[in-house]
């Protein structure tokens, strides 16, 4: 036990993914004063980003992380940096604070390997005598049919996913987690319970947390909002389709003729049937996975996941690959027309922004004082 300071309990919700995870952590977030001085639970950093961070801080590599090559993050140096400075303010705040635990939410740290967990829980270390690591499991096809979903709003295609389909990966995700900090450290709550609670998935979790306080529990939830919202079936083969013809990355760098925020948002309005997985996929799935619900009911007691109703699925396709390609391109087309109207470095913004910077630089030369108070 570390001497000179009073002993304090982290929790890491270390996910896994697609189990609701940013709800929850919105939710604390947003929360986060009524938790700290009603329930002594500290959830740090004063931006959202802060704690998202955690899920590149320790990896070998952050440059290779899916949020960084979307935003073309590619100096290391700098996301070094970075993530020192985060830590730094995470440590101010935890020293600082009369909370006697702290929550830690970021399901990226699922995927760490042993060497990058080992180099967390020595962080963590400096502060805390106690830390417990939180997982919520989910049925594996359906946490598949979720994962495959996220992965096309990060450049994927359908057909590659279906071929090597994500899994949830219980054994070697949890796994890791029990070797590094200890299998008595490691506490495994099921999606389905949660969602199956009185108070939904925030009120199971906030019980995990042992939060009582009827204030405090009312806030979290009104702070609760739905992000990550599902795709169409229709939606999601017109972004696969997108993702086939016009690759959101080529040579580790973002596409021009890209803009995935703005091509999400449109497809998000393409109403249809809910997404599915190919029936074939979903009892492949379901035969690879049986060695990992065993491992679940044998190190944690779940009796889940046994049995899944087929009928639900099947193998045709919602749209025809001609007609979701013909969509996928024309909004696409779209989008980059709107681009090109509104970007200060193309189309005839660029014409209006040139003039501007041309009146800029006769003000510095000529006015200096009236540039400094417009700018």
């Amino acid at each position: 036990m570390a001497s000179g300071r009073a002993k304090k309990r982290a929790i890491v919700h270390a996910g896994l993914p697609k189990t609701a995870t940013t709800t929850i952590q919105n939710a604390c977030f947003e929360a986060r004063m009524k938790l700290h001085k009603g329930a002594g639970i500290l959830y740090p950093g004063n931006h959202p980003d802060k704690q998202q961070a955690l899920r590149t801080i320790f990896v070998d590599d952050p440059r290779k992380h899916p949020s960084n090559m979307l935003a073309e993050r590619t100096d290391l140096a700098e996301l070094r940096r970075e993530g020192e400075q985060i830590l730094g303010e995470f440590k101010s705040e935890i020293e600082q604070s009369d909370a006697e635990s702290v929550l830690f939410s970021n399901e990226g740290l699922s995927n760490h390997q042993p060497g990058e967990l080992v180099k967390l829980k020595d962080w963590l270390s400096q502060f805390f005598d106690d830390i417990e690591v939180l997982f919520v499991v989910r049925e594996p096809v359906a946490y598949t049919t979720s994962a495959v979903q996220q992965l096309l709003k990060q450049g994927h295609i359908l057909e590659a996913k279906y071929s090597k389909p994500p899994r949830p990966l219980y054994q070697s995700r949890i796994g890791r987690v029990m070797k590094v900090f200890g299998a008595g450290a490691v506490q495994v709550l099921t999606f389905e319970e949660m969602c199956g609670h009185a108070d939904g998935v925030i009120g199971s979790f906030l019980d995990y947390l042992g939060v009582a306080n009827q204030e405090v529990r009312k806030a979290v939830h009104e702070a609760a909002r739905r992000d990550n919202s599902s795709l169409s079936n229709e939606a999601a083969l017109i972004l696969s389709s997108l993702n086939a013809h016009r690759p959101l990355f080529v040579d580790g760098r973002t596409m021009r003729n890209r803009s995935l925020y703005k091509e999400v948002s449109a497809l998000r309005n393409i109403k249809g049937d809910k997404f599915r997985l190919p029936k074939e996929v979903a009892e492949r799935i379901f035969e690879m996975t049986r060695p990992d619900v065993a491992w679940l009911r044998e190190n944690f007691g779940i009796e889940a996941y046994d049995n899944i109703d087929f009928s639900k699925y099947t193998n045709e396709p919602s749209l025809k690959p001609e007609v979701a390609q013909s969509l996928a391109l024309t909004i696409s087309d779209l989008i980059n027309k709107q681009r090109t109207t509104f970007d200060p470095d193309r189309g005839a913004a660029k014409v209006v922004s040139g003039k501007l910077r041309k009146i800029d630089h006769w003000l510095s030369g000529n006015l200096p004082g009236l540039r400094r108070w417009y700018r």
